[in-house]
């Protein structure tokens, strides 16, 4: 119930594309901030659920560096089982 609206409300920020005032890219806080909670909660549920959009995310020529950065502190050790 509760993970459900924390995993909808993460996969909302880290797929948006944010629009700055005058309709040009406003940064890539609201992904950052996604990432870095993704990566703080570390439960194995979420990681889941969003690991098809943290993938997208590093494989994107459109993400920054700063974003990707952050999307590999979530991507899963493969070594931690």
């Amino acid at each position: 119930p509760m993970i459900n609206s924390i995993v909808s409300t993460l996969r909302h920020d880290l797929t948006s594309q944010p629009v700055g005032k005058n309709g040009g890219p406003a940064g890539d806080a609201a992904q950052s901030l996604a990432l870095c909670s993704i990566a703080n909660m570390s439960g194995l549920e979420l990681i889941q659920a969003l690991h098809g959009e943290v993938q997208h995310i590093l494989v994107s020529k459109s993400s920054t560096s700063n974003v990707k950065k952050k999307g590999g502190l979530v991507s899963p050790s493969p070594c931690a089982n």
